[in-house]
Protein backbone atom coordinates (compact mmCIF):
# COMPACT_ATOMS: atom_id res chain seq x y z
CA UNK A 1 0.00 0.00 0.00
CA UNK A 2 1.41 3.23 -0.96
CA UNK A 3 1.35 6.89 0.87
CA UNK A 4 1.93 10.86 0.27
CA UNK A 5 2.51 12.31 2.68
CA UNK A 6 3.70 16.15 4.12
CA UNK A 7 7.74 16.23 4.35
CA UNK A 8 8.39 19.69 4.50
CA UNK A 9 8.58 21.04 7.81
CA UNK A 10 7.01 24.49 7.05
CA UNK A 11 3.27 22.83 6.14
CA UNK A 12 3.40 19.40 8.13
CA UNK A 13 0.44 19.27 9.93
CA UNK A 14 -1.08 22.32 8.96
CA UNK A 15 -2.90 21.49 5.65
CA UNK A 16 -5.61 19.69 4.59
CA UNK A 17 -5.20 15.59 4.27
CA UNK A 18 -3.88 15.66 0.68
CA UNK A 19 -3.54 18.97 -0.69
CA UNK A 20 0.36 19.87 -1.08
CA UNK A 21 1.66 23.36 -2.09
CA UNK A 22 3.02 23.62 -5.52
CA UNK A 23 7.06 24.21 -5.40
CA UNK A 24 6.89 24.06 -1.54
CA UNK A 25 5.92 20.81 -0.43
CA UNK A 26 7.83 18.09 0.05
CA UNK A 27 6.24 14.81 -0.88
CA UNK A 28 6.93 11.87 0.84
CA UNK A 29 6.22 8.93 -1.16
CA UNK A 30 6.11 5.17 0.34
CA UNK A 31 5.28 2.05 -1.22
CA UNK A 32 5.66 -1.49 -1.22
CA UNK A 33 5.29 -4.34 -3.42
CA UNK A 34 4.52 -7.81 -1.94
CA UNK A 35 6.60 -10.88 -3.14
CA UNK A 36 10.10 -12.65 -2.50
CA UNK A 37 12.75 -10.64 -4.45
CA UNK A 38 15.64 -11.64 -4.65
CA UNK A 39 16.79 -9.20 -6.91
CA UNK A 40 15.03 -5.52 -5.89
CA UNK A 41 13.26 -3.89 -8.92
CA UNK A 42 14.07 -0.32 -9.65
CA UNK A 43 10.56 1.81 -9.30
CA UNK A 44 10.04 4.78 -11.66
CA UNK A 45 8.09 7.67 -10.21
CA UNK A 46 6.15 9.87 -12.62
CA UNK A 47 4.34 13.09 -11.86
CA UNK A 48 1.95 14.43 -14.23
CA UNK A 49 -0.88 16.89 -14.80
CA UNK A 50 -4.49 16.24 -16.04
CA UNK A 51 -3.66 16.40 -19.53
CA UNK A 52 -0.48 14.28 -19.12
CA UNK A 53 2.25 16.35 -19.23
CA UNK A 54 4.94 15.01 -17.20
CA UNK A 55 6.30 17.27 -14.51
CA UNK A 56 8.45 14.91 -12.95
CA UNK A 57 10.00 11.60 -13.43
CA UNK A 58 12.75 9.62 -11.68
CA UNK A 59 14.07 6.08 -10.95
CA UNK A 60 15.24 4.56 -7.60
CA UNK A 61 16.02 1.20 -6.72
CA UNK A 62 13.68 -0.09 -4.34
CA UNK A 63 15.16 -1.67 -0.89
CA UNK A 64 13.99 -4.96 0.77
CA UNK A 65 11.58 -4.70 2.90
CA UNK A 66 10.61 -7.62 5.89
CA UNK A 67 11.44 -10.96 5.90
CA UNK A 68 9.66 -12.29 2.82
CA UNK A 69 11.88 -9.32 0.43
CA UNK A 70 9.63 -7.75 -0.19
CA UNK A 71 10.53 -3.67 -2.27
CA UNK A 72 9.71 -0.92 -0.16
CA UNK A 73 10.24 2.61 -2.32
CA UNK A 74 11.05 5.61 0.03
CA UNK A 75 11.03 8.82 -2.38
CA UNK A 76 11.36 12.64 -1.14
CA UNK A 77 10.44 14.10 -4.27
CA UNK A 78 9.40 18.78 -3.99
CA UNK A 79 5.86 19.25 -5.55
CA UNK A 80 6.25 20.74 -8.86
CA UNK A 81 5.43 24.35 -9.31
CA UNK A 82 1.71 24.13 -11.78
CA UNK A 83 -0.74 25.93 -12.25
CA UNK A 84 -2.83 22.62 -12.02
CA UNK A 85 -5.49 22.09 -9.07
CA UNK A 86 -4.57 18.18 -9.28
CA UNK A 87 -1.90 16.07 -9.99
CA UNK A 88 -1.24 12.35 -10.51
CA UNK A 89 1.50 10.61 -8.82
CA UNK A 90 2.40 6.84 -10.06
CA UNK A 91 5.22 4.15 -9.08
CA UNK A 92 5.77 1.25 -11.03
CA UNK A 93 8.13 -1.37 -11.03
CA UNK A 94 8.67 -3.93 -14.25
CA UNK A 95 5.69 -5.50 -15.74
CA UNK A 96 4.27 -8.92 -13.98
CA UNK A 97 5.09 -6.85 -10.75
CA UNK A 98 1.34 -6.46 -9.01
CA UNK A 99 0.35 -3.29 -6.93
CA UNK A 100 1.52 -0.28 -8.52
CA UNK A 101 1.29 2.91 -7.46
CA UNK A 102 -1.38 5.66 -8.67
CA UNK A 103 -2.89 8.50 -6.60
CA UNK A 104 -3.89 11.59 -7.04
CA UNK A 105 -2.93 15.05 -4.66
CA UNK A 106 -4.77 18.67 -4.58
CA UNK A 107 -2.55 21.35 -5.61
CA UNK A 108 -2.38 25.02 -5.19
CA UNK A 109 -0.01 27.90 -4.80
CA UNK A 110 0.90 29.81 -1.42
CA UNK A 111 2.74 32.74 -0.27
CA UNK A 112 3.13 34.23 3.64
CA UNK A 113 0.47 36.54 4.47
CA UNK A 114 1.39 40.00 3.22
CA UNK A 115 1.07 43.21 4.79
CA UNK A 116 1.68 45.92 1.88
CA UNK A 117 0.38 48.86 3.78
CA UNK A 118 -0.21 49.86 7.51
CA UNK A 119 -0.19 53.37 8.71
CA UNK A 120 -1.97 55.62 11.49
CA UNK A 121 -2.26 58.95 11.23
CA UNK A 122 -3.25 61.99 13.74
CA UNK A 123 -6.45 63.63 12.55
CA UNK A 124 -8.90 65.92 13.47
CA UNK A 125 -13.00 64.77 14.37
CA UNK A 126 -14.12 64.77 11.12
CA UNK A 127 -10.74 62.30 9.70
CA UNK A 128 -8.66 64.54 7.14
CA UNK A 129 -4.81 64.75 8.84
CA UNK A 130 -3.84 66.69 11.20
CA UNK A 131 -0.46 66.79 12.94
CA UNK A 132 -2.45 68.00 16.12
CA UNK A 133 -5.11 66.08 15.87
CA UNK A 134 -6.41 64.99 19.22
CA UNK A 135 -7.99 61.70 16.66
CA UNK A 136 -6.41 59.15 14.90
CA UNK A 137 -6.67 57.26 12.14
CA UNK A 138 -5.35 54.01 10.41
CA UNK A 139 -5.23 52.89 6.67
CA UNK A 140 -4.47 49.21 6.15
CA UNK A 141 -4.44 46.97 3.33
CA UNK A 142 -3.05 42.94 3.47
CA UNK A 143 -3.58 39.35 2.68
CA UNK A 144 -3.36 35.99 3.25
CA UNK A 145 -3.28 32.93 0.40
CA UNK A 146 -6.83 31.44 -0.67
CA UNK A 147 -5.09 27.76 -0.28
CA UNK A 148 -7.73 26.45 -2.60
CA UNK A 149 -10.40 27.83 -0.28
CA UNK A 150 -8.94 25.75 2.80
CA UNK A 151 -7.69 29.21 4.42
CA UNK A 152 -8.45 31.11 7.33
CA UNK A 153 -7.43 34.37 8.91
CA UNK A 154 -6.72 35.52 12.08
CA UNK A 155 -6.23 39.78 12.47
CA UNK A 156 -5.34 41.41 15.01
CA UNK A 157 -4.70 45.33 15.71
CA UNK A 158 -4.23 47.05 19.37
CA UNK A 159 -2.69 49.92 20.62
CA UNK A 160 -1.34 51.64 23.60
CA UNK A 161 -0.25 54.74 25.18
CA UNK A 162 3.58 54.39 25.17
CA UNK A 163 4.82 52.79 28.65
CA UNK A 164 1.60 51.74 29.13
CA UNK A 165 1.25 47.46 30.25
CA UNK A 166 -2.56 47.26 29.20
CA UNK A 167 -3.33 47.21 25.12
CA UNK A 168 -6.91 48.11 23.51
CA UNK A 169 -7.90 45.85 20.94
CA UNK A 170 -9.39 47.27 17.24
CA UNK A 171 -12.28 45.22 15.47
CA UNK A 172 -11.09 44.61 12.08
CA UNK A 173 -13.72 42.44 9.34
CA UNK A 174 -13.35 38.58 9.00
CA UNK A 175 -12.29 36.96 5.66
CA UNK A 176 -9.07 36.79 3.82
CA UNK A 177 -8.08 40.07 2.63
CA UNK A 178 -8.30 44.19 4.48
CA UNK A 179 -8.44 47.29 2.02
CA UNK A 180 -8.93 50.06 5.07
CA UNK A 181 -8.67 53.59 3.92
CA UNK A 182 -8.59 55.84 6.96
CA UNK A 183 -10.51 54.57 9.10
CA UNK A 184 -11.52 56.71 12.30
CA UNK A 185 -10.66 54.78 16.14
CA UNK A 186 -12.62 55.37 18.72
CA UNK A 187 -11.69 57.68 21.62
CA UNK A 188 -9.15 60.31 22.47
CA UNK A 189 -5.65 60.63 21.74
CA UNK A 190 -3.90 62.90 24.17
CA UNK A 191 -1.20 65.75 22.27
CA UNK A 192 1.33 64.85 24.83
CA UNK A 193 1.31 60.59 24.29
CA UNK A 194 2.21 59.04 21.78
CA UNK A 195 0.73 55.68 21.26
CA UNK A 196 2.23 52.10 20.23
CA UNK A 197 0.31 50.14 17.94
CA UNK A 198 0.69 46.16 16.39
CA UNK A 199 -0.49 44.38 13.65
CA UNK A 200 -0.32 40.71 13.34
CA UNK A 201 -1.82 38.46 10.38
CA UNK A 202 -2.01 35.17 11.19
CA UNK A 203 -3.58 31.92 8.84
CA UNK A 204 -2.84 28.60 8.99
CA UNK A 205 0.78 28.16 8.24
CA UNK A 206 2.34 31.36 9.61
CA UNK A 207 1.84 34.94 10.43
CA UNK A 208 3.41 38.56 10.07
CA UNK A 209 3.28 41.30 12.01
CA UNK A 210 4.57 44.75 11.92
CA UNK A 211 4.66 47.63 14.40
CA UNK A 212 3.95 51.88 14.26
CA UNK A 213 3.85 54.13 16.64
CA UNK A 214 1.72 57.45 16.27
CA UNK A 215 3.88 60.36 17.81
CA UNK A 216 2.74 62.89 19.79
CA UNK A 217 1.62 66.04 18.40
CA UNK A 218 3.70 68.88 16.41
CA UNK A 219 4.97 71.28 18.81
CA UNK A 220 8.22 73.83 17.75
CA UNK A 221 9.34 73.19 21.25
CA UNK A 222 7.06 71.25 24.52
CA UNK A 223 8.63 71.05 27.90
CA UNK A 224 6.79 68.10 29.78
CA UNK A 225 4.67 68.55 32.27
CA UNK A 226 6.66 67.33 35.30
CA UNK A 227 9.75 69.42 34.14
CA UNK A 228 12.02 66.29 33.51
CA UNK A 229 11.78 66.04 29.56
CA UNK A 230 12.32 68.09 26.50
CA UNK A 231 11.56 67.97 23.10
CA UNK A 232 11.47 69.90 19.66
CA UNK A 233 9.07 69.15 16.81
CA UNK A 234 6.90 67.30 19.10
CA UNK A 235 5.90 66.83 22.60
CA UNK A 236 7.52 65.45 25.23
CA UNK A 237 6.55 62.34 26.30
CA UNK A 238 10.08 60.42 28.10
CA UNK A 239 11.45 61.67 31.37
CA UNK A 240 15.16 62.90 31.53
CA UNK A 241 15.07 63.06 27.52
CA UNK A 242 15.80 65.34 25.12
CA UNK A 243 13.99 64.26 21.86
CA UNK A 244 14.17 66.16 18.35
CA UNK A 245 11.78 65.38 16.00
CA UNK A 246 12.87 67.57 13.28
CA UNK A 247 15.12 67.26 10.87
CA UNK A 248 18.88 68.81 12.42
CA UNK A 249 22.08 69.74 10.85
CA UNK A 250 24.99 70.46 12.92
CA UNK A 251 27.55 72.35 11.19
CA UNK A 252 30.37 71.58 13.81
CA UNK A 253 31.88 68.15 15.74
CA UNK A 254 29.28 66.34 18.07
CA UNK A 255 30.56 65.64 21.25
CA UNK A 256 29.10 62.40 22.97
CA UNK A 257 30.28 62.04 26.89
CA UNK A 258 28.00 59.27 27.61
CA UNK A 259 25.50 56.90 25.62
CA UNK A 260 21.81 57.27 25.99
CA UNK A 261 20.07 54.29 27.80
CA UNK A 262 18.21 51.87 26.14
CA UNK A 263 15.07 52.67 27.36
CA UNK A 264 15.76 55.98 25.60
CA UNK A 265 16.21 54.60 22.44
CA UNK A 266 20.19 55.12 23.12
CA UNK A 267 22.87 51.81 22.88
CA UNK A 268 23.29 51.62 26.26
CA UNK A 269 27.48 50.86 25.77
CA UNK A 270 30.20 53.06 25.70
CA UNK A 271 30.39 53.08 21.70
CA UNK A 272 32.68 56.05 19.76
CA UNK A 273 31.97 58.03 16.88
CA UNK A 274 28.10 58.14 17.41
CA UNK A 275 26.16 59.45 14.83
CA UNK A 276 22.17 58.40 15.83
CA UNK A 277 20.41 60.42 13.50
CA UNK A 278 19.40 60.45 10.02
CA UNK A 279 20.40 62.37 6.79
CA UNK A 280 24.24 64.45 6.16
CA UNK A 281 27.11 63.56 7.61
CA UNK A 282 30.10 65.43 7.16
CA UNK A 283 33.97 63.69 6.95
CA UNK A 284 36.90 66.22 6.68
CA UNK A 285 40.22 64.54 5.70
CA UNK A 286 42.32 63.55 8.62
CA UNK A 287 39.21 62.37 10.68
CA UNK A 288 41.51 59.14 11.47
CA UNK A 289 43.68 58.49 8.89
CA UNK A 290 44.85 54.74 7.59
CA UNK A 291 47.05 53.72 5.13
CA UNK A 292 45.23 51.02 2.72
CA UNK A 293 47.52 50.10 -0.99
CA UNK A 294 49.32 53.31 -0.44
CA UNK A 295 46.11 55.36 0.00
CA UNK A 296 44.97 57.40 2.99
CA UNK A 297 42.10 55.59 4.18
CA UNK A 298 39.51 58.57 6.10
CA UNK A 299 37.14 56.42 8.07
CA UNK A 300 34.23 57.10 9.98
CA UNK A 301 31.42 54.39 12.71
CA UNK A 302 28.29 55.86 12.11
CA UNK A 303 25.85 53.70 14.61
CA UNK A 304 22.09 53.35 15.02
CA UNK A 305 20.22 53.45 18.50
CA UNK A 306 18.81 50.30 19.67
CA UNK A 307 15.62 49.81 19.45
CA UNK A 308 15.15 52.15 16.15
CA UNK A 309 14.44 48.72 13.87
CA UNK A 310 12.02 46.04 14.14
CA UNK A 311 14.15 44.29 11.69
CA UNK A 312 17.33 44.80 10.06
CA UNK A 313 17.75 47.33 7.98
CA UNK A 314 19.40 48.04 3.76
CA UNK A 315 21.96 50.41 4.46
CA UNK A 316 22.96 52.95 1.81
CA UNK A 317 25.28 55.59 1.45
CA UNK A 318 25.40 58.03 -1.27
CA UNK A 319 28.77 60.52 -2.18
CA UNK A 320 28.27 63.93 -2.91
CA UNK A 321 31.03 65.91 -4.21
CA UNK A 322 31.82 67.72 -7.55
CA UNK A 323 32.77 65.09 -9.95
CA UNK A 324 36.07 66.76 -10.98
CA UNK A 325 36.97 64.82 -8.03
CA UNK A 326 35.23 61.32 -8.45
CA UNK A 327 38.24 59.82 -10.36
CA UNK A 328 40.73 60.52 -7.46
CA UNK A 329 38.24 59.83 -4.70
CA UNK A 330 36.28 56.42 -4.16
CA UNK A 331 34.06 55.73 -1.01
CA UNK A 332 33.79 52.00 0.74
CA UNK A 333 31.07 51.44 2.61
CA UNK A 334 30.38 48.07 4.95
CA UNK A 335 27.96 47.09 7.23
CA UNK A 336 28.28 45.45 10.83
CA UNK A 337 25.78 44.22 13.25
CA UNK A 338 23.00 44.77 11.54
CA UNK A 339 20.65 43.71 13.51
CA UNK A 340 17.09 44.49 14.88
CA UNK A 341 19.00 46.28 17.89
CA UNK A 342 20.29 48.52 16.47
CA UNK A 343 22.86 48.92 13.05
CA UNK A 344 26.44 50.38 12.33
CA UNK A 345 28.27 51.07 9.20
CA UNK A 346 31.77 51.86 8.37
CA UNK A 347 32.16 55.00 5.92
CA UNK A 348 35.91 55.13 4.38
CA UNK A 349 36.61 57.80 2.22
CA UNK A 350 39.80 56.57 0.05
CA UNK A 351 42.32 59.25 -1.50
CA UNK A 352 41.96 62.93 -2.04
CA UNK A 353 42.55 65.54 0.74
CA UNK A 354 39.68 67.37 0.21
CA UNK A 355 36.55 67.46 2.63
CA UNK A 356 33.34 65.33 0.84
CA UNK A 357 29.66 64.98 2.18
CA UNK A 358 28.02 61.50 2.43
CA UNK A 359 24.48 61.10 2.49
CA UNK A 360 23.47 58.20 4.02
CA UNK A 361 20.26 56.66 5.24
CA UNK A 362 18.56 53.06 6.90
CA UNK A 363 15.33 51.84 5.34
CA UNK A 364 13.37 49.32 7.12
CA UNK A 365 11.62 47.33 4.80
CA UNK A 366 8.55 45.52 6.09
Amino acid sequence: MGTITEANEKFIGKLPENLFIAGESVLRIRHSWSGSFTTMPTATVTITDAAGNVLYQASKKTTKSGALLAAFLDLDVVCPETDAASLNVSATTPKGIVNQLNASIDVCPYSDPRIGRFEVIRANAEGAPDEAGTSAAFSLTAEVAALGGANSADWSLRYRARGASDWIEVALPSGLTQQIDRQMLNGLFALAESYEFELRISDRITSAQVARTLSTAKALIHLKSDGTGLAIGKYSDTADLFDVALPTRFEGAVTMQSPLPKSSGGLGADVQDQAALLGALRIAAGVEEISMGGNKVTICDVIFPAGRFTSPPSVTVTPNWPMTYASSVSVIITTNAVTTDGCEIRVMRVGGARTIELHWQAIQYT
